[in-house]
């Protein structure tokens, strides 16, 4: 029975520990436990807002980061429609020079084709009066008495050769 109903010196005793122990604690323990809790609150506390800050942060960045993508995709389609523009206009340029080549290339060749023509025609004019002279003079050498006869075939010849 001494455990269920202790004795009075015991009560008192440990009490007076209790309360020893108590003011020990409250005045090198209590102190320093709370600090401690009180620091480790504060850093929970700074850390939470740090969290919601970074969070913030974090959904601002991602806003930015959408509308970076946007710009890059827009200045990406207009480059492209830059580049087709140009294309069209070098090769629009392109056809241009061409059909100015191409011009060129056949008044040169009509020049060069009038001239070998006129060439020609003065190379035939050149013969035709060789051929002449030379059937002038067979005619000469074989008729050589009639002068008329001479003056006609002479006059004949002529009017032959200017033919243009």
């Amino acid at each position: 029975m001494d455990l269920i109903t202790p004795g009075i010196g015991l009560i008192f005793w440990t009490t007076i520990v209790f309360l020893l122990l108590m003011t020990l604690l409250g005045k090198f323990a209590w102190k320093p436990i709370l600090k401690a809790v009180h620091l480790r609150e504060a850093n929970i506390n700074d850390s939470l807002k740090a969290a919601e800050q970074a969070r913030i942060e974090l959904a601002s960045l991602e806003q930015d980061k959408e509308m970076i993508v946007r710009d890059a995709k827009s200045e990406k389609l207009r480059l492209i429609d830059e580049g087709k523009a140009t294309q069209v206009e070098i090769i629009r340029e392109a056809k241009v020079k061409a059909k100015q080549e191409a011009e060129k290339i056949v008044e040169s060749a009509k020049k060069d084709f009038e001239a070998e023509k006129q060439k020609a025609v003065e190379s035939l004019k050149q013969q035709l009066a060789v051929i002449s002279i030379d059937m002038a003079s067979k005619i000469l050498e074989s008729e050589i008495d009639t002068t008329k006869k001479h003056e006609e075939i002479i006059n004949k010849m002529l009017d032959k050769a200017n033919f243009n």
